[in-house]
């Protein structure tokens, strides 16, 4: 009897373990302001600190905290706020929204035409090293207004101590194909990857918009890329899923017993 009963109380130790374990696996989302809801347009515009062609600084308009853009001379990024991805940016329209759900009432919208395109990066805080982390965000696409011919559309992802324009080892996500003068609806994108380091890391996204008809060019067919709901979450080792389905298995089988000698009492 004694030995049942310390088998009992070492499997609920090992499912206890495995619980912390599991709970400290899934701590939380290590992305801050990933949906952009922290984040306002300023002046009633949706422009972010953004750059003419020809150089000229365009007045800094919306703020997302948190986030870093990798300006260049020609960037066109934007924050959008409730869903009105064609309201004036002065730059910028689109000609059709992208159908489906985003994350909140703010999004990430990019010019994602190799000469226009920017990457969005944010350091990421408390990673351990070799350990994996799922990493989701939404994706859509769209296209300027007046203007035809279909696009493709799609987002590098990096990982590490550079940004995604210029990470060797990027993941990407699903390739959108944009209908001319139409979108791409939102969907949601998962990938992992492994920290190189214990601490701190660049998490980075660069869009990718080519012009189908035109060989590539990325000067033709304007596509809009957008991005929401980013999240970075540890993904659990498999000895610590088993462990914790055993606890939880063990756990209702006591519950079914107790039940069943109270019932038959």
């Amino acid at each position: 009897m004694r030995r049942v009963k310390f088998a009992s109380i070492a499997i609920v130790i090992a499912a206890l373990v495995a619980l912390v374990g599991g709970s400290a696996a899934f701590a939380g989302n290590l992305v801050i302001n990933g949906s952009f809801e922290n984040s306002a347009p300023a002046n009633g515009k949706a422009e972010l600190e953004t750059f003419n062609p020809n150089g000229t600084v365009l007045t800094p308009g919306a703020v997302i905290p948190n986030w870093t853009l990798d300006i260049n001379s020609s960037a066109k990024a934007f924050l959008v706020t409730g869903n009105n991805d064609s309201q004036s940016t002065g730059y910028l329209q689109v000609g059709v929204s992208p159908g489906g759900n985003f994350d909140g009432s703010n999004f990430f919208m990019v010019d994602s035409g190799p000469k226009y395109s920017t990457t969005l990066y944010q350091t990421v805080d408390g990673l351990v090293k070799g350990q994996t982390y799922n990493i989701s965000f939404y994706q859509a696409s769209s296209q300027q207004i007046n203007t035809h011919g279909a696009t493709t559309d799609v987002w590098q992802v990096g990982l590490g101590d550079t940004l995604a324009l210029s990470k060797s080892n990027f993941q990407t996500s699903s390739l959108m194909n944009n209908p001319s003068a139409g979108s791409t609806p939102w969907t949601q994108q998962q990938l992992e990857f492994t920290a190189d380091t214990t601490g701190s890391e660049v998490l980075s996204f660069y869009a990718v918009g080519l012009s189908v008809a035109a060989s590539g060019n990325p000067n033709a067919q304007p596509p809009i890329a957008y991005l929401d709901g980013v999240t970075m979450n540890p993904v659990p080792e498999p000895s610590t899923v088993a462990l914790t389905a055993l606890g939880m298995i063990w756990v209702g089988a006591v519950h079914a017993r107790r039940r069943f000698k109270a019932a038959k009492a």
